[in-house]
This record gives structure tokens, C-alpha cells and sequence, in this order.
């Protein structure tokens, strides 16, 4: 195996480990669930794109403040794949009336300027921020 294929097999191993975990059942209260929440934030920081996809759905399994600022980070970033995904997972999360903080509302409006084909998507999650802010 070359040198590139071993570093594509060693970024993509949260991805990995995820899609394992799910397979399993996705149990919160489990120890893989425990070792994935750990390793999100290097993971997140790798930068591969397949590993970014996996942290931001573990998001909606388990949300802590971190994983709140990577989703919101993940809206704001320049990868359309990564972004669209953060976008709705963001959604849910205002769904389920988790506060995205103060940046949510710039990073969606940056994201509705980037990807303005995906306007629907941001605008979506402005809803249901608005709405929770009515309840």
C-alpha cells in the first residue's frame, strides 16, 4: 500500500468506526460511543471529508457544546458537501430546540451567500431557530 493510500485509510478510520457503531445499534451509553465522542474534535480537524460527515451525524446522537460549535463551524465551511450536511444537521438540532449560539445565525447567512441554490436549506433552520424563540 502506498504512503497516500495508508494516510486515506488512517483519516478515514472515525468515519470507520462510526459506520460500525450505527451498524450495532448506535448505542449512546456504549464504550465505542464514548471512544468516538473522544476522538471527534481530531477527527473534525483532520479535515477529511468522509470523517467531517461522520462527527457532524454524531451530533445528532449526542450533543454537547462542542458538537454544537463543530456544526456550527461545519456550516460555515467552504465545502459544499460538509456545509449542506451541517446545515441540516443544524436543523434538526434547532428542531429538537438545542441552542446553536450566537454564530449559528452569521454562519447560515454566509452559507445562503456561498451556496445560494441551498437557500431553502438555511432558510429552514432560520425557521425553527425562530420559532423555538416563540415557544
Amino acid at each position: 500500500m502506498s504512503t497516500m493510500e495508508l494516510e486515506m485509510v488512517n483519516r478515514r478510520q472515525f468515519a470507520a468506526a462510526y459506520e460500525r457503531w450505527i451498524q450495532a445499534g448506535a448505542n449512546v451509553a456504549d464504550n465505542a460511543a464514548s471512544e468516538l465522542l473522544q476522538s471527534a474534535q481530531s477527527a473534525w480537524e483532520g479535515g477529511d471529508e468522509e470523517d467531517m460527515l461522520s462527527v457532524l451525524t454524531l451530533a445528532l446522537y449526542s450533543v454537547d457544546e462542542s458538537a454544537v460549535r463543530r456544526v456550527v463551524e461545519g456550516v460555515a465551511s467552504d465545502n459544499r458537501r460538509v456545509a449542506e450536511h451541517a446545515t441540516a444537521v443544524a436543523g434538526v438540532l434547532a428542531k429538537r430546540r438545542v441552542d446553536l449560539g450566537q454564530g449559528a445565525d452569521a454562519a447560515l447567512r454566509a452559507f445562503s451567500a456561498r451556496f445560494p441554490e441551498s437557500t431553502a436549506l438555511s432558510d429552514a433552520v432560520s425557521v425553527q431557530k425562530k420559532r423555538q424563540r416563540w415557544v
